[in-house]
């Protein structure tokens, strides 16, 4: 208790009750921050579990941490929590419900990786949970890092084949890379995506003229081919760019083909696959 409101208690109740009132609601939300230190090594990542109204600041230097949101009992409509990473770290803070049932932006985890960044996070119904700030889209990426041929018999020129080799994943958020050359959107709503590809390709024919494509679940979206005249077989390495806005549901799966004039091998020696949400 201030020494003012001791005062009041004597000179005026009215105006005691009221400015206890207010030091009770001043130190409520005093404890409603939350300072949550990063773990010191991921393999024990800390847990912070956060009230309604909570301010959670964060430093994830020392490691990757998750910050679970109220659970349905107490996460009524209109709640809201802040996270905050304080710091230049790029560590990933998962932000995580605290009931099976909610979602957050249609997901069960969203992260906050940005250096300095905010996210708000406000109860919209009884299982939903909408966030804002710098929470990133969905995207996916993956790269060739064994090349292979893509062979175009005699009897299969002008035929779309799915491109040959061994790619890597990179950052993924709502994808996976299930198998070579395939990114499968995993995430609960329909969006649309940009899907760009860069490829370096040669041959083993000269004089070829072949064709790339983006693949949904199979089927070759010609209608955004890109064309290249490759003269001088494997020594002309024939560059190429991709580019195609993609509506994905759940379990759609994009991959990059490729087509021939003539009997040949094609080889995409490098390239890289992106897809980021559009708008």
């Amino acid at each position: 208790m201030s020494d003012r409101t001791r005062r009041l208690a004597t000179d005026d109740p009215a105006l005691y009750e009221l400015q206890s009132a207010r030091e009770e609601w001043e130190t409520r939300q005093a404890a409603r921050v939350v300072t949550a230190m990063g773990a010191p090594t991921v393999t024990h990542a800390k847990e912070v579990r956060a009230e309604e109204g909570a301010l959670v600041v964060c430093d994830p230097t020392p490691g990757a941490f998750s910050v679970y949101l109220p659970s349905v009992p107490k996460g009524r409509m209109g709640a809201v929590v802040t996270v905050v990473n304080a710091s230049c770290s790029r560590t990933a803070i998962t932000i995580r419900v605290g009931d099976g049932s909610d979602t957050i932006n249609g997901e069960t985890s969203v992260i906050l990786k940005r250096a300095y960044g905010v996210a708000t996070f406000v109860k919209v119904t009884s299982t939903k949970w909408l966030a804002t700030g710098d929470v990133p889209n969905p995207h996916g990426e993956y790269y060739i890092s064994t090349a292979a041929a893509t062979v175009i018999g005699a009897g299969e020129t002008d035929t779309y084949e799915k491109m040959a080799g061994t790619t890597t994943a990179g950052d993924l958020r709502s994808f996976t890379m299930p198998s070579n050359n395939r990114l499968t959107y995993t995430g609960a709503c329909t969006r649309l995506f940009k899907f760009q590809a860069v490829l370096s390709t040669g041959s083993s024919a000269s004089n070829t003229l072949y064709h790339s494509a983006f693949a949904k679940n199979g089927t070759v979206i010609e209608t955004k081919e890109i064309e290249r005249a490759i003269s001088s077989g494997a020594v002309d390495q024939g560059a190429s760019a991709l580019l195609a806005i993609i509506e994905m549901d759940k379990d759609d799966y994009v991959e990059v083909w490729v087509k021939s004039d003539k009997a040949a091998s094609l080889t995409v020696n490098h390239g890289v696959v992106v897809a980021d949400e559009e708008g």
